[in-house]
């Protein structure tokens, strides 16, 4: 078996007596794709060997992938010091380790090196070279501290008066709410959850107000859709027993009811109905005395007619509205969620899930999450509070695609662009994260710095940082 310093040459026997995980460590460590079943990986690990395909230098210069400037390329820096790993509290937890190709390739035949390889530990290190970057800066509105001694009246925004509170402009440290937001629908820390979900979903427009979503526009349009099935007339295919026109606080209250099932579920909804008495684990008595009264037969009228877009407008192909009948309610969501708050420095992104048991094609089977199926969605969300949204199902926004990036990042795009401040720090999952999206939205008008873990395959990770994970734990303990 001839070899070299950079060049291992395997036999036809040895590829032969190896297994996948071997096959695809043997092309990992020249570079090669170890994606694909047993028998493509013997192939093209055989290839190489005609090819003296050499074994990568983890520390050599990389070129950087597509995207970036023609003669880019990374570089690993050199460190100044090493530091000692810290004493961990939790015992659980295990420090990262070595991939194991790092230590194979320098000793590739020595079989009894497997182990030691395992459980080399990544050291922390120091480095000279220093990046700037520009600060976040956002301020906004909010109440002045008690014991906030640097802010005076004179440098009070909202000078305050008698029994009053003061506010001035401060740097935005955490989830904080738009004051003006607050003010317009008269809200402050000691309001009622139902005032906050009517500041979202108000029962009525008020004069000069340009939002299309309420309650009472709700209610008009299941009255409207309700006429155009003849509800009540059994003869012309109608509902068989008597309808009557929705209320403004009918629609709400029904509304409220699926809002009390999420929060607390129950096996059937109109167990919620019922007193207490007679469903002592699920019934309420609150609710009883709302609702209760003729719930079934009031509550299909509502599941069969309830409409939140105009029932007269033409449906468009769902290919390009799959949301075609809560359009409106979704953007308004989007819009007044937005309007709400200012954010802090460091954001997340991630997937959310609408849970749904139901038929549909754009629901999405999720087999390796105990939350279940339903609809999912990509969203920008800090301290629970889900910032803005896009759902997956939906056509991803054609501005960016023509920029070249992927469905999923341009959506993740177009919830960037919505954010108010700049240089935010995002956190991403290895789902969103790759090295060109990084350096793009670095470079777009929100100078976002995304961060996070990354997947190996396509996503532009030069190999001198790579971590494989090690899937025997017992190795490190």
């Amino acid at each position: 078996m001839p070899e070299t310093d950079d060049i291992v040459i395997l036999s036809d026997e040895d590829i032969k007596k190896l297994k996948v995980d071997g096959l695809k460590k043997e092309l990992r460590c020249r570079g090669l794709s170890h994606a694909g079943k047993k028998a493509e990986l013997v192939e093209r690990l055989k290839k190489a060997m005609v090819d003296k395909v050499p074994l990568l230098n983890i520390h050599q210069t990389s070129v950087a992938p597509n995207g970036f400037p023609e003669k880019a390329k990374w570089r690993l820096l050199e460190a100044s010091e090493e530091v000692e790993e810290p004493e961990c509290v939790d015992p659980t937890l295990v420090a990262p380790s070595e991939a194991r190709y790092r230590k194979n390739y320098i000793d590739l035949n020595d079989k009894n090196d497997e182990n030691e390889t395992r459980t080399i530990l990544v050291k922390k290190r120091n480095y000279e070279r220093k990046f700037e970057r520009e600060k976040f800066d956002a301020v906004a509105l909010q109440l002045i501290p008690p014991n906030n001694t640097n802010n005076t009246k004179k440098q009070s925004t909202m000078k305050p008066k008698k029994g009053k509170k003061a506010y001035d402009k401060l740097p935005i440290e955490k989830l904080t709410p738009n004051l003006k937001f607050t003010a317009k629908h008269k809200l402050d820390e000691n309001s009622h959850p139902a005032h906050w979900l009517q500041a979202f979903i108000p029962e009525h427009m008020k004069k000069r107000d340009s939002r299309s979503v309420c309650i009472s526009k709700w209610c008009q349009y299941t009255n409207m859709k309700a006429q155009l099935d003849f509800a009540g007339d059994e003869k012309v295919g109608g509902l068989s027993y008597k309808f009557e026109e929705f209320k403004p606080r009918e629609i709400e209250q029904h509304l409220s009811l699926y809002i009390a099932q999420g929060l607390n579920p129950s096996p059937q909804l109109k167990m919620k109905t019922k007193s207490q008495i007679s469903q002592p684990l699920q019934g309420n008595d609150f609710i009883n005395s709302c609702i209760g009264h003729n719930f079934e037969r009031r509550h299909k009228q509502f599941k069969r007619y309830f409409a939140v877009q105009h029932p007269y407008l033409p449906i468009p192909d769902t290919r390009t509205h799959p949301n075609w009948k809560i359009d409106p309610f979704l953007e308004h969501l989007n819009k007044v969620s937005i309007q709400a708050v200012h954010l802090p420095e460091k954001i997340s992104c991630d997937e959310q899930t609408v849970g749904f048991t139901g038929k549909d094609s754009k629901k999405a089977r999720i087999k390796y999450k105990k939350v279940g199926d339903g609809y999912q969605a990509d969203s920008l969300c800090v301290n629970g509070y889900t910032y803005s949204f896009y759902f997956r199902h939906q056509p991803a926004p054609k501005k960016y695609l023509d920029q070249g990036y992927s469905p999923l990042h341009a959506q993740v795009r177009f919830m960037i662009d919505q954010l108010k401040s700049k240089n935010h720090s995002l956190f991403m999952d290895n789902l969103y994260m790759s090295a060109l999206f990084a350096r793009r939205v670095l470079e777009c008008e929100k100078k976002v710095k995304i961060h996070g873990v990354t997947r190996l395959n396509g996503k532009g990770i030069p190999l001198c940082i790579q971590q494989y994970e090690v899937n025997d734990e017992k190795k490190f303990r």
